[in-house]
């Protein structure tokens, strides 16, 4: 099985079937609820930069990662994560691990970000594991000569 074929934050799979568990994604389309709901973002400039130079960087794969903030500072966080043209994966064993250590320097979680090198700058139904980690999703796709940036909010 395909490990980047699961764009999720832990890359869990379905026991049962050995296949992906993306039941979410396909309940919550089939009943055409919109969960993520594109809200106007006003990024610090610095932060922009650094996830356009990020998506820029793995291209043609996708990149993933946190904005995160302590204090009064942002800032984009790289997840250590297999990737792909079509998702991305994170080992179990790492995320705890980032998150534990987030948690003990009073880092909160601001958003999740990844991109769509396909140009797709929306969620796709793979996207709907992200809310757990946090409630706002940063989509990042080329768009000609540059990375477009757009946010959503999650709305159950």
């Amino acid at each position: 099985m395909d490990p980047f074929s699961y764009p999720g934050p832990l890359g869990v799979r379905d026991s049962k079937t050995g296949g992906l568990d993306d039941r979410l994604a396909r309940i919550t389309t089939r009943r055409g609820v919109t969960l993520w709901v594109n809200v106007s973002s006003s990024l610090p400039g610095q932060l922009r930069a650094a996830l356009r130079a990020h998506a820029i960087q793995c291209l043609p794969h996708e990149c993933v990662g946190l904005i995160v903030i302590s204090g009064n500072r942002w800032w984009a966080m790289a997840l250590p994560a297999k990737v792909s043209t079509k998702g991305f994966a994170i080992e179990p064993t790492v995320w705890a691990r980032t998150l534990e250590n987030l948690e003990r320097h009073h880092v909160e979680i601001w958003a999740t970000y990844h991109s769509h090198p396909s140009g797709r700058l929306q969620p796709s139904g793979r996207d709907h594991v992200l809310w757990w980690t946090s409630e706002r999703l940063l989509l990042l796709a080329p768009e000609g000569e540059r990375i477009a940036i757009a946010q959503y909010e999650w709305r159950p």
